[in-house]
């Protein structure tokens, strides 16, 4: 899953009439009770992170998450190609 609405980390969120313009709608969060409801057994949720309001930090523990996986194979991945590009390994 992708954010809907793009984050824009270079404003803080202290105005609270701006704060609200940047908030994902209900029907695109995928939250505990929607995959408690309606997602299959062995759906797995993948994220690019970081994530906003769109996937609640609850999600994180139930058997559907795998975006922190994701996350580590990226990091492992990326150092192994700059090792192969810096010589280091073959």
């Amino acid at each position: 899953m992708e954010p809907v609405v793009q984050a824009d980390y270079t404003k803080s969120r202290v105005d609270p009439e701006a704060a609200k313009k940047g908030l994902t709608p209900a029907a695109y969060k995928v939250t505990r009770d929607l995959l408690r409801q309606k997602a299959k057994s062995n759906a797995i949720i993948l994220h690019s992170l970081p994530r906003m309001d769109e996937l609640p930090a609850d999600v994180d523990s139930t058997r559907h998450a795998r975006y922190w996986i994701e996350a580590f194979n990226g990091v492992v991945l990326r150092m192994a190609l700059i090792a192969l590009v810096l010589g280091k390994a073959e």
